[in-house]
């Protein structure tokens, strides 16, 4: 056993050695000395600066509501009618339309009964305020029905700058984002040289 580490230790160390001698036989590779589509490689990458927003397209929400979803960021390629937010609208039902209408007649019950005061029993103002307050406790109960409504680009392009966040409420007027044209695509035949 001891003989079979002693052999390993040495075609180790004879293997270590051989490598320096070689390296140091080699000349030295430079950024001149290697070829041009190495060096593209090894060279750090850069980043592509984003399209200047000035000239782009202002995307505007043309709807109103919370903002759900985002579903792009600044930087990123999007295409004509890709939706761009989601946004949420409250919807009236029926019932609560009634209750709405209903509230708005007792009320204007209450300020009548009200005006006449001195006329008007304190158990007639009592009973009007107990219709009024009933009917916004319905009211505030019946559940929310939600509608979802979204924003799409209008044209092809590079986003520029992202101005909405979920959570965010847009008016029609409200800029979603703006939109970049895109570079045009580039064709440049990709040669390697072969030294």
């Amino acid at each position: 056993m001891k003989k079979l580490i002693r052999t390993t230790f040495v075609v180790l160390l004879g293997a270590t050695g051989s490598i320096a001698l070689l390296r140091s036989a080699l000349p030295e590779a430079t950024q001149d000395t290697l070829p041009s589509t190495i060096t593209a490689y090894l060279a750090p990458p850069t980043e592509a600066p984003l399209p200047s927003a000035a000239p782009g397209t202002a995307v505007p929400a043309n709807i109103a509501g919370r903002v759900w979803e985002v579903y792009f960021s600044a930087g990123q390629r999007v295409r004509k009618g890709q939706v761009l937010v989601k946004v949420t609208e409250k919807l009236r039902t029926a019932e609560q339309h009634r209750l709405q209408l209903l509230l708005a007649q007792q009320q204007q019950a209450y300020t009548v009964l009200a005006a006449q005061r001195p006329a008007a029993s304190a158990n007639a103002l009592a009973a009007a305020q107990d219709l009024v307050s009933g009917t916004q406790k319905k009211l505030a109960e019946a559940p929310a029905q939600l509608s979802f409504l979204f924003v799409t680009a209008p044209q092809d392009g590079i986003v520029a700058t992202r101005t909405v966040a979920p959570g965010d409420y847009l008016a029609p007027a409200t800029i979603v984002a703006t939109l970049a044209a895109p570079p045009a695509d580039d064709t440049t035949l990709l040669l390697s040289s072969i030294d």
